[in-house]
């Protein structure tokens, strides 16, 4: 997708030192948006599903902007304060965070071990659990709690490890069955939760799990999915979300699901 990263892309190109890569813009249109910050990091609506978001992992010092985010999610992510009760009450909220990673990526935006905690800013930031549940998979606990409210957040983080950039996972079983864990989220999930996925530049990797995500929730509700047509909805408003090395990708973790799906459609 051709971007005009002067006019399209300005509060992306504003904020350079921020994101982790010049190569991989992101649009002022979709750009979600923290009062008094920024984050690398788009809504991505889809025509017959749930909106979700994707974004890079945020760079240090760039943490409570993040966290912000996470917690006053919507397109203006601002709390809403209702004072007669004395708390603040969060327009949306993403309690499911998907990470990516390979061996030279770095995701220390949150406290690693259980019962640690970290003060970005304002923001308090809790590790509640963490399980090891292989060596390709973490999920943390996480609560977050601005100052001033009495109610906090608590997000499930979940680390794909071993997943090197413009590679698939080796492990097609990994992308899969963290995909139905995705799925099974959204299904149940209100109207004022969403998800997020992260990776490196929020691009190739992040933008392939959106694709797989999407595919899925076509084949459950026993649609046909096409590639070419779920690619180009994240691409257009996620410029570079998906390469070809992706979509290749993609066939071949389709065919894995499908081996698992006895009669299941075929991706087109």
């Amino acid at each position: 997708m051709a971007v005009n990263v002067d006019k399209d892309c300005k509060k992306w190109k504003a904020n350079s030192k921020w994101n982790q890569s010049e190569d991989y813009p992101a649009l002022d249109s979709n750009l979600v948006k923290v009062e008094d910050g920024y984050v690398n990091m788009s809504q991505i609506d889809f025509p017959s599903t749930r909106s979700v978001l994707m974004g890079q992992i945020p760079k240090k010092d760039s943490e409570e902007a993040f966290w912000k985010a996470r917690c006053f999610l919507g397109r203006n992510f601002r709390p809403v304060d209702l004072t007669h009760r004395g708390k603040v009450v969060f327009e949306k909220r993403c309690l499911l965070i998907h990470v990516i990673v390979g061996s030279n990526d770095s995701f220390d935006f949150f406290p690693q071990k259980a019962d640690d905690y970290r003060y970005y800013g304002s923001l308090w930031v809790n590790n509640r659990k963490v399980e090891y549940l292989n060596e390709d998979i973490c999920r943390f606990l996480i609560e977050v709690l601005p100052s001033g409210c009495s109610n906090s957040i608590v997000s499930t983080v979940t680390v794909i490890k071993n997943w090197q950039i413009d590679t698939v996972h080796p492990k097609h079983s990994v992308v899969v069955k963290e995909t139905n864990y995705l799925t099974n989220y959204m299904t149940g999930a209100t109207a004022d939760d969403t998800a997020l996925v992260l990776s490196r530049h929020g691009a190739g990797r992040a933008g392939f799990r959106l694709f797989l995500w999407v595919a899925v929730n076509k084949l459950n509700a026993k649609n046909e999915p096409c590639i070419a047509d779920i690619v180009k909805t994240i691409r257009s408003q996620r410029p570079k979300a998906f390469s070809e090395k992706d979509r290749e990708g993609g066939c071949r973790i389709r065919l894995s699901k499908n081996d698992e799906r006895s009669g299941s459609q075929k991706i087109g």
